[in-house]
């Protein structure tokens, strides 16, 4: 979906990676959903204040964030990039892609059934995915546009993508636990802030798979400015987690400045703030 030939032929060096079909992440990747998503359903319990999640709501969930997955490795078959509506029509052909759908909307229909979901609840989550899905695809299709994507386009679509992907898993539970409409808001809004920071972190760990992949990346964007620091990260044979900060300090001082604006912006709120130290936590762990 996002053209990255055109944003990688851009940057140096290129010609001395190995030359993949073109990767159409919407989301990362799938592995960086589940990373990212499944780590966000364990944090949510600390942000909203629950000690627990219910099976069926957390299954709910973790069903969405299949039906994401499935979106994004199905585009990511189609060779050659086609254009956005064709994309979408493929997609809505694929077996497994409606048999994901199928799973997410039976799952919440059976809650609602079953009483777990209220008829009004049941229209708000088909309403918070419906308006993931079009808010998504409506940002890939921008960006897709953009002649020579940079920096400032990368972060925009990660806004309307993994960070909505935080603020929609969120709202999913919200909504299934019954939190306080007067809670939602803040909750949702820090999950959208804390999944940008964790999106950096890992962007900084894939940073040589992403350039040899073609994927969208925050930390790319970073390194293109600094042509000297880009050669020297995607053409070292050392792991990135290790080489990044010493091999591009310039680079790396600024993707910490601009996950640190996500992390400041997360309300110090008595749980939310919880979410403030995830990505933090993330970049100690990975080794970052």
């Amino acid at each position: 979906m996002f053209k990255a030939a055109v944003f990688f032929a851009r940057l140096p060096f290129a010609e001395k990676m190995n030359r993949l079909p073109p990767r159409t992440h919407l989301m990362g990747g799938k592995r960086k959903i589940f990373d990212t998503g499944v780590f966000g359903l364990e944090a949510w319990k600390l942000a909203s204040g629950r000690k627990k999640v219910g099976s069926k709501n957390y299954l709910l969930a973790e069903s969405f964030l299949r039906y994401v997955s499935r979106m994004d490795d199905l585009l990511d078959q189609v060779n050659p990039p086609r254009v956005l509506s064709e994309k979408t029509g493929y997609y809505k052909k694929d077996m497994l892609s409606r048999q994901r759908i199928a799973g997410f909307v039976n799952r919440a229909r059976a809650m609602k059934s079953s009483g777990k979901l209220s008829g009004e609840d049941f229209k708000k989550i088909t309403k918070i995915v419906g308006d993931f899905r079009r808010t998504a695809w409506k940002a890939q299709e921008g960006f897709e546009r953009v002649g020579k994507p940079g920096l400032a386009e990368v972060i925009a679509l990660r806004e309307s993508t993994s960070g909505l992907l935080g603020r929609t898993v969120s709202a999913i539970l919200d909504v299934c636990e019954r939190v306080p409409e007067s809670e939602r808001g803040l909750i949702e809004l820090a999950f959208s802030d804390a999944f940008m920071g964790l999106q950096i972190a890992d962007d900084i760990r894939d940073v040589r798979e992403d350039f040899a992949n073609r994927t969208p990346s925050i930390a790319l964007g970073v390194l293109a400015q600094n042509p000297a620091e880009m050669e020297k990260v995607v053409g070292s044979g050392i792991p990135s987690v290790i080489s990044f900060k010493r091999l591009a300090p310039k680079s790396y001082k600024l993707l910490l400045g601009i996950a640190g604006k996500y992390i400041e912006r997360i309300p110090a709120d008595k749980n939310a703030s919880v979410l403030a130290a995830i990505p933090a936590l993330y970049f100690k762990i990975t080794g970052i």
